[in-house]
């Protein structure tokens, strides 16, 4: 046997062989080799004939079938014939092709088996003890038993155990159609140039001999280390590019990432600006012995660019390095998607560890430098987008996985047609409006005397340039739940009982506690503020145009010289300065909205309405010093929520869905009807959607521009006990406690457009939770069976910022469709109470986030929630400026259109795939030139995209609130 092997070695020399490959799946069939040559060995009159495995044959299973004849020979007949000739003993042998040359020796023999076999007869042979690995390479031999071989009967057939999905590529792994880059290899000095993150000095790159099938590489040691170059043909806007190299790890076994930059210039930051383009981030690029071959995700320039640059980023920012780069090309590819091989399937990521898994989210630049042939200012541009990319892969069945049950379904459906029969109910039964009360007198101006005309100058360096500010609070829950208690609170009456309406009173400390957290977030402090301001109060168990009353008498208060109730900037007044001098803003908050835009028509009307003067007096002197209106989560259109409240405070029979969700919303369990109190006596009943809509929304007219800050996708659940209610009753998008359309004073409750691609509107980047609320929030009943979703304030942008374009495939209602003159600016995925009472909490204390559990026991709609068990971060910022004209008439600092930034969330999946090419080679053995195919694996890493989308932020949505970007870039 050895004298065999020592034949076999001599001539199996020129095989190359296989390093050993992990298993994993791949994208294309394997071509399997068609009409595979059949072996004959002679043995005198018998003939061995090797079947199969053929020569160069693949096979899919690890104990594959062994065929082969021995047969005879009849010489005097005219055609070839067989009879029966007894049996003879074969040794057949199986061997793993390695890198060692003496492949062939007994350490790599897997099998070696005596089989008697018959002659004339076919002979098919597994192994049970035979188990190949996979991705190998093997050679299997039969010879006579006892016999000395010789070079005409010393046959091997090759074979490869693959996987039934692995690529035969005969084309060249490192081929590259483009000339962009120079010296892709590394092997003259001064095109490569090296600098760190730190930017501290620049020198020419590194540089070594053993390089990818040549004989030059880059050398990269220490940890986020650049390398970059001038390109030789620069590249070009609107093209798509996509950047492969080889990589090779020396000696750290950790991960790492790649990061491709475009510039112009000089590279001294790696933060996205005009000069600078982020082409893409990949994820954790695993270790492994040998060179790879990488390919990064394709990219779409926006603008011409002369420079490229890699940033090599360790999993730990101290480890070092030590990789080699070589074979560096930048080649244009058809489209920015396709190139991703974003439909490849390899199963489940879980607990397979030949993928890596990376989730990732990254900065790609502001908005007006990526799309520079737009007007990114306003929303109008959104539907000009033309790019299949905005949302890839993730489009799976889990939207419809995460829907509410049949039995909430129908249960909410039923509640929401009781709550349509009760509001009917009640506005028949309003009483009427601005009948003069007892106490209610007209409001006089006497500060004329008193208070300079002249306006001080503006400070651009303060919020809303310095202007006096009004704060409005919103529904005072603890003044309608202390009408239950056995010794009632917050009793008094606007104006009988003014004092409690000023510092010191009842109502005026409730509206301190309320603003109190906003305010030293947005003025400094609320002792000594950037602005004076004014918090005015009213009572919830008043109507509407009682709480108006009261609210501009303490506005008149404080303008009338003696600045009565008003806070005092660290600038002392001089000179007759007296509040509103300088002009005012009005901030508000959910009911607080209401309260102040029906105001300020009134107001502009009460000099020739006489209901209105009868009532109010002239009181156009206030107006004309109101700038603006701030709206945090403003109720313009009002609250199902209030409907719910006022029908089981009147003791209606009523939906349990209903009557839970007002229990939870008014966080009292014994909710009920109480003697002497009348729920449609108070400001509840002017909340109610038909009440808003029909009696104030036409009252809401006025000069006075409001600018609105929306919230939605709910948070903090546990604390503000607002999920369940507002996700039940509320269709569409809303806070918690009002809708989308209430807030941004749409015409419309809940708007909608056509869908298609419609598991692309599941924002993968977002917790689980969230996701589920955003998409449940999303439906509208009937709308969801006609291929409708409700939209936020764009149909092109969901409420986390995210870019849903190639979702929409119509538009069901306008956008834009506000009350005159009120603008909503910015998006929130705030609650309701993010940005006014629990600023305080700040980003870094919790700010933004939402119960990682199931906010509500799907099975019993009459069990509150659960528990809250972990905490998700919801926090993101977008602006939505529908009107240019914010901008040109100075309502809206300019520099606000330049915070938009695009951002990538995305989840890759990374494996090392082994590309096949069959190499011929020819070589002398015996005096002869022998040609064979020699197969040669190169390693390919590949990225493949799970999911991706793109966001649209504010910058900086990460650290600051919504309320910072309007203090700081209204009237600025």
């Amino acid at each position: 046997m050895k004298t065999k092997l020592f034949v076999i070695l001599t001539l199996i020399f020129c095989i190359n062989s296989f390093a050993q490959i992990k298993a994993v799946k791949k994208t294309s069939k394997m071509k399997k080799v068609s009409k595979p040559m059949i072996l004959v060995k002679e043995k005198g009159v018998v003939k061995i004939t090797m079947i199969s495995p053929a020569n160069e044959a693949i096979v899919y299973t690890n104990s594959p079938n062994f065929k082969y004849t021995l047969s005879k020979e009849v010489p005097h007949l005219q055609t070839a014939q067989t009879k029966s000739a007894g049996s003879k003993t074969v040794v057949l042998t199986v061997v793993k092709i390695t890198d060692d040359p003496n492949w062939v020796a007994e350490n790599h023999i897997v099998l070696q088996e005596e089989i008697l076999s018959n002659i004339n007869t076919g002979v098919s042979k597994t192994f049970s003890n035979l188990s190949l690995s996979l991705n190998h390479a093997y050679a299997w031999n039969i010879e006579f038993k006892g016999e000395t071989p010789n070079e005409e009967n010393m046959k091997w057939n090759v074979f490869y155990y693959f996987d039934k999905e692995t690529v035969v590529d005969n084309s060249d792994p490192h081929a590259c159609n483009t000339k962009y880059i120079f010296d892709p290899s590394f092997k003259d000095k001064g095109h490569w140039k090296t600098t760190n993150t730190s930017f501290n000095s620049y020198t020419n790159a590194n540089t070594v001999s053993n390089g990818h099938d040549d004989t030059g590489a880059g050398m990269i040691t220490s940890p986020n280390t650049i390398i970059y170059q001038r390109l030789q043909t620069p590249i070009k806007k609107d093209k798509n590019y996509q950047l492969k190299f080889s990589i090779k790890r020396l000696k750290e076994k950790s991960s790492f990432k790649i990061k491709a930059i475009a510039f112009n210039g000089t590279l001294n930051s790696l933060t996205p600006n005009a000069n600078i383009a982020i082409m893409t981030l990949s994820g954790n690029i695993p270790y492994y012995e040998d060179w790879n071959k990488i390919t990064l995700s394709a990219w779409k320039a926006h603008k011409d660019f002369e420079n490229i640059a890699l940033v090599f980023i360790p999993e730990n920012n101290r480890a070092r390095l030590n990789l080699l780069i070589d074979r560096v090309c930048l080649d244009e590819s058809k489209s920015a998607c396709e190139e991703n091989n974003l439909t490849y399937d390899i199963g489940n990521a879980s607990g397979n560890e030949n993928i890596t898994v990376t989730n990732e989210e990254y900065l790609v630049g502001t908005v007006q430098d990526l799309y520079p042939n737009q007007d990114t200012s306003t929303l109008d541009w959104y539907a000009n987008i033309a790019d299949d990319c905005l949302s890839i892969g993730g489009d799976d069945a889990e939207e419809d996985a995460i829907q509410p049950n049949a039995h909430d379904a129908i249960e909410i459906e039923k509640a929401e047609k009781e709550l349509e029969e009760i509001e009917n109910k009640l506005i028949k039964e309003a009483p009427e409006y601005f009948k003069p009360k007892n106490g209610i007198q007209p409001i006089v101006y006497n500060g004329k005397a008193k208070c300079s005309d002249k306006k001080p100058a503006l400070d651009p360096t303060k919020p809303f340039g310095g202007r006096d500010v009004v704060y409005i609070h919103g529904l005072q829950l603890s003044a309608i739940m202390g009408n239950l208690k056995p010794s009632p609170t917050f009793q008094g009456k606007w104006p009988d009982d003014k004092n409690e309406f000023y510092k010191g009173g009842e109502f005026y400390n409730e509206a301190k506690g309320y603003w109190e957290n906003h305010i030293k977030r947005g003025l400094g402090s609320a002792i000594a503020p950037s602005n004076s301001y004014l918090i005015v109060s009213y009572s919830a168990n008043q109507r509407l145009e009682v709480a108006i009353h009261a609210v501009l008498t303490q506005i008149r208060d404080a303008m009338a010289g003696e600045n009565i109730g008003v806070v005092k900037s660290n600038e002392q007044y001089k000179n007759k300065r007296c509040f509103g001098s300088n002009g005012i803003v009005v901030v508000t908050h959910s009911t607080g909205g209401l309260v102040a835009s029906t105001m300020f028509s009134i107001a502009e009307k009460s000099g020739t309405n006489q209901t209105y003067k009868d009532y109010y007096g002239d009181v156009r002197f206030i107006t004309n010093k109101i700038d603006a209106q701030i709206g945090f989560d403003a109720a313009y259109g009002g609250s199902p929520l209030a409907t719910t409240g006022i029908a089981v405070l009147a003791g209606l029979t009523i939906n349990p869905v209903l009557k839970t969700a007002a229990k939870v919303f008014f966080q009292n369990n014994n909710l009920q009807q109480h003697a002497n109190f009348s729920p449609t006596n108070t400001i509840l009943f002017d909340l109610t959607p038909m009440v808003s809509k029909y009696k104030w929304r036409p009252l809401m007219r006025s000069s006075i521009p409001t600018l609105i800050m929306t919230g939605s996708t709910t948070g903090k659940s546990a604390e503000g006990l607002l999920t369940f209610p507002g996700n039940l009753l509320i269709r569409g998008f809303d806070d918690g406690v009002l809708s989308n359309g209430s807030q941004s004073s749409h015409i419309k409750r809940r708007p909608g457009f056509m869908v298609k691609n419609r598991g692309k509107l599941v924002d993968k980047g977002t917790p689980l939770m969230k996701r589920k609320a955003i998409v449940q929030m999303s439906k509208s009943g009937k709308n969801f069976q006609r291929g409708e979703r409700n939209y936020y304030i764009s149909p092109f942008l969901s409420p986390t910022g995210m870019l849903q374009g190639n979702s929409v495939r119509g538009i069901v209602d306008r956008p834009g469709q506000f009350i005159h003159n009120h603008f909503t600016i910015l998006q929130t995925t705030g609650d309701h109470f993010d940005n006014v009472d629990e600023v305080a909490r700040g980003h870094d204390n919790n700010y933004g986030y939402t119960d990682g559990d199931g906010l509500l026991n799907r099975t019993n709609l009459g069990t509150p929630f659960r528990a809250p068990r972990n905490k998700i971060k919801n926090n993101e910022e977008t602006p939505v400026v529908s009107s240019a004209s914010l901008y040109s008439s100075g309502l809206l600092n300019s520099d606000f259109a330049s915070l938009n930034q695009e951002w990538i969330k995305k989840e890759t999946w990374g494996l090392h795939l082994p590309r096949l090419t069959m190499v011929r080679k020819c070589v002398r053995l015996f005096r002869k030139e022998r040609c064979i195919k020699v197969p040669k694996i190169t390693w390919h890493y590949h990225e493949f995209i799970k999911w991706q989308r793109k966001y649209h932020l504010l910058k900086d949505y990460e650290t600051k609130m919504g309320m910072d970007y309007m203090y700081e870039y209204i009237l600025r």
